[in-house]
């Protein structure tokens, strides 16, 4: 496999400073002098490889889960680009116009004070049980 020297450059749609949860996105890998031949594109996002794709990887209904590093590369026949520069996506919760979080947020954030209420508990748990056998 031997690698070309064609600049690949990765953008998002839309391009503003904060995605919210729900939102559809698309991340373009473009790669400049690459013509009109064929390439198969290949996607990392936080250094693990996603299957070969097309030029666009489209997410629809955002999640929290979405965030993190993205960058693309092409190949074709026996050839491979570098790597494109990285760009990062974060999704956040949605403010409502009284600046409260969204209902799908709320849900998440109470299940995970359960969840954190719920690791506390048994901890202290334990800690009781382990001082009354001593």
């Amino acid at each position: 496999m031997s690698t070309v020297s064609n600049t690949v450059t990765v953008t998002l749609q839309p391009n503003w400073p904060q995605i919210y949860r729900d939102e559809t996105i698309t991340v373009r890998c473009k790669i400049q002098g690459g013509g009109d031949t064929e390439w198969t594109y290949e996607w990392e996002k936080n250094s693990y490889n996603k299957p070969p794709s097309r030029n666009e990887y489209r997410i629809n209904r955002a999640t929290e889960s979405d965030s993190g590093d993205y960058r693309c590369r092409g190949r074709k026949d026996y050839s491979l680009t570098q790597w494109s520069n990285v760009i990062r996506l974060t999704v956040s919760c949605k403010l409502d116009v009284f600046y409260q979080l969204s209902e799908n947020c709320q849900t998440e954030l109470y299940t995970e004070e359960r969840r954190s209420l719920s690791d506390v508990r048994s901890r202290e748990v334990e800690t009781l049980s382990g001082s009354i056998t001593s």
